[in-house]
């Protein structure tokens, strides 16, 4: 294997005319290697967006979004599980009405129970 030297960045300085009156020496940032230049201007950055996406992903809002389809899977109607507010959050995501989405699971329901759905549904 060759070792190759990488070279270090030259330290250069920020010209007055780029440079904002408010800023001092100390606010400049000079990389002392190709690793940390690419450490705080790529990988930090992507590190960023990619925890605010999980963020996003995982927010509440989507968890409960998931518990309540989950339990419309299970025709979970009279448990205690099954609430007004899952109702709410499928009407806002889905934007349906929930008094016709829930008459409709009550007659999928007793369907379940009078073993008039197909194989396949259950």
């Amino acid at each position: 294997m060759v070792d190759v030297d990488v070279p270090l960045p030259r330290k250069r300085r920020v010209s007055v005319l780029l440079n904002d009156a408010a800023a001092t020496p100390a606010n400049d940032f000079y990389t002392l290697t190709r690793k940390d230049e690419l450490r705080r201007f790529t990988f930090y950055p992507v590190l960023d967006v990619l925890i605010q996406g999980l963020n996003d992903w995982f927010s509440q809002e989507t968890n409960s979004l998931i518990c309540a389809v989950g339990r419309i899977v299970e025709l979970n109607l009279g448990s205690q599980k099954w609430t007004n507010k899952d109702l709410e959050i499928l009407q806002k995501y889905f934007n349906i009405d929930p008094d016709a989405l829930f008459t409709e699971l009550k007659i999928l329901k007793s369907r379940k129970e009078e073993d008039l759905l197909p194989t396949n549904v259950r």
